[in-house]
């Protein structure tokens, strides 16, 4: 029997859902995310063997608390191989720099951005959250040397 090299992981939960979405998701909710993230790890923390590639996607992976990626990846970092390559989906407005320095000091080596649109009107029609950490290209920005 040969053995899987790949291991994928949906995160079910999103802040909102979106309208074109075709993905099982769930409303983000900080409880329910928790049990999800034990039961995960208890299956994981069982695995014989390691990876070649992990990539967690869903749903919007990038909105778990930071406490819960800590214990995800903790579990996940007995089950890669050394030269894996890691990606995890995020989504702008989940995304904080304490995510992405845990990224990367537990091997996450990739990162899948979800980004419909930049521009307000057109996340609105397709019934997105509004990315407040992303500047508006149709804003002029002051330049700075």
């Amino acid at each position: 029997m040969k053995l899987p090299q790949s291991l994928y992981i949906h995160i079910p939960f999103c802040r909102k859902r979106c309208l074109y979405c075709d993905f099982y998701s769930r409303e983000y909710r900080p409880k329910e995310a928790g049990l999800y993230i034990e039961a995960l790890c208890w299956q994981i923390d069982r695995l014989r063997y390691k990876f070649k590639t992990v990539y967690i996607g869903g749903g919007t992976p990038s909105i778990l608390d930071i406490e819960l990626w800590e214990r995800l990846l903790k579990s996940l970092g007995k089950v890669q191989e050394e030269k894996c390559e890691f990606s995890v989906e995020v989504n702008p407005e989940s995304l904080d720099e304490d995510k992405v320095r845990l990224f990367r000091a537990t091997g996450v080596n990739r990162i899948s951005i979800g980004l419909q649109s930049l521009r307000q009107e057109k996340l609105q029609k397709l019934g997105l959250l509004k990315y407040d950490k992303i500047p508006d290209p149709d804003r002029p920005r002051l330049e700075t040397n």
